[in-house]
């Protein structure tokens, strides 16, 4: 926000560019932004259907999700063919883990939009926010 306040005391027409890299995997965000989607059954919901389309090829399925669960064992989100999903609990922890690095990009949003109201340019700032794409995390 150092930067929005040091544009803003020039008195003069400004632009800041700002980009976040989240939400994408490798996932990582604060412990606190997981917390927001537990208890994980309760808060995070499996997808209707977790299945491949059938004559989709494969570079239609990302394969770099996985998934280091607490007891050590790790699973690969995509290995599987159009008739078989990967399992409910990779599923839901990668979705909570995507989930938590929205809010944590939203919480960053937030606060840029915070020192533009603060600093009263609000009603004279044009925002833009644009994504390369979305996740269906295992839909």
């Amino acid at each position: 926000m150092r930067t929005i306040r040091l544009a803003h005391a020039t008195g003069r027409p400004w632009m800041i560019y700002a980009g976040w890299k989240k939400p994408h995997a490798p996932w990582g965000s604060p412990s606190r932004m997981y917390d927001l989607y537990e208890p994980l059954e309760e808060k995070v919901r499996l997808p209707r259907n977790q299945f491949r389309p059938r004559r989709s090829p494969n570079i239609s399925s990302i394969g770099d999700f996985f998934l280091r669960l607490d007891n050590g064992t790790f699973d690969d989100i995509y290995p599987w063919g159009p008739d078989q999903a990967a399992p409910d609990e990779v599923v839901l922890r990668n979705r909570q883990a995507y989930y938590a690095a929205v809010s944590h990009v939203d919480e960053q949003i937030g606060r840029v939009m915070a020192t533009v109201r603060e600093l009263g340019v609000r009603d004279n700032t044009l925002v833009v926010m644009h994504a390369d794409h979305g996740y269906q995390l295992g839909e």
